[in-house]
C-alpha cells in the first residue's frame, strides 16, 4: 500500500538522459509576511528511484496562507531549491545551474 502524499510533492527529471533525477537534495522554504520578508525552512527530502519527494511535507500538513506583500491579498509562497550540482558531480558531468529553484503562490481559495 502507498503512502499518502502531502499537498507539496515535487517531480525531478534529467532531461538530458531521459530519466527520473534520483538521490537529488531537495529544500522547501515559506516566505514569511513583514518587512524582513524572510525564508524559513519547512523541510528538506532526497528524491526517490522515481525522481520524486512524495514526503516533502507530511499529508496532514497545512499549507500556511499569510499576507506577504501589500496587496492585502491572503497567499502564501513557497520556494523549492534543487540542489543539481552534487547530482551531476556524481556522474562527472558539469553543471551548468548549481542549484534550481521553482517557486510556487498559493492563493487562499
Amino acid at each position: 500500500m502507498s503512502k499518502q502524499s502531502g499537498p507539496i510533492t515535487c517531480h525531478v527529471l534529467d532531461s538530458s538522459r531521459g530519466i527520473p533525477g534520483k538521490n537529488i537534495e531537495v529544500q522547501l522554504e515559506q516566505l514569511e509576511p513583514g518587512e524582513e520578508k524572510r525564508w524559513n525552512a519547512v523541510s528538506r527530502a532526497i528524491t526517490n528511484e522515481d525522481g520524486r519527494c512524495p514526503s516533502l511535507v507530511p499529508s496532514d500538513y497545512k499549507i500556511k496562507i499569510d499576507y506577504y506583500d501589500d496587496d492585502n491579498t491572503a497567499k502564501a509562497l513557497y520556494r523549492i531549491t534543487f540542489y543539481t550540482a552534487p547530482y551531476f558531480k556524481a556522474l562527472n558531468q558539469k553543471s551548468f545551474y548549481p542549484f534550481v529553484q521553482v517557486f510556487s503562490d498559493f492563493p487562499d481559495n
